[in-house]
């Protein structure tokens, strides 16, 4: 992680992006919940984020949200990902038109 390049989410916040568990769109804005139980507000849109992580391993996995890959190794039987972290669990909606593909990247992954 020390070695690791910091990617700029927003204002003065920049970010490592193994610490990202995912990212979720609130209108212009967009929630960043960190591996640490952590969660902050940018104001800088999901695409944008997205553009800014396409080098690192994260998923689009619905309008909405965006996920960091290296934090999900399953699926539960609600066609959800299901994160269990420091203080809460969180659950997060796969898009049906996306489910194929997201079947086929968490393979590889």
């Amino acid at each position: 992680m020390k070695n690791e390049t910091l990617v700029h989410l927003g204002g003065r916040k920049w970010v490592c992006p193994s610490t990202i568990i995912m990212l979720k769109a609130d209108t212009n804005y967009t929630l960043i919940y960190l591996a640490d139980g952590k969660v902050f507000l940018t104001a800088t849109t999901l695409g944008i984020l997205e553009e800014r992580l396409k080098s690192y391993n994260f998923y689009r996995t619905h309008r909405s949200t965006l996920i960091n890959m290296l934090h999900f190794s399953g699926i539960n039987a609600l066609d959800n990902l299901t994160y269990i972290g420091h203080k809460k669990n969180i659950n997060i909606p796969i898009a049906r038109r996306k489910m194929n593909d997201f079947m086929r990247v968490l393979q590889n992954h």
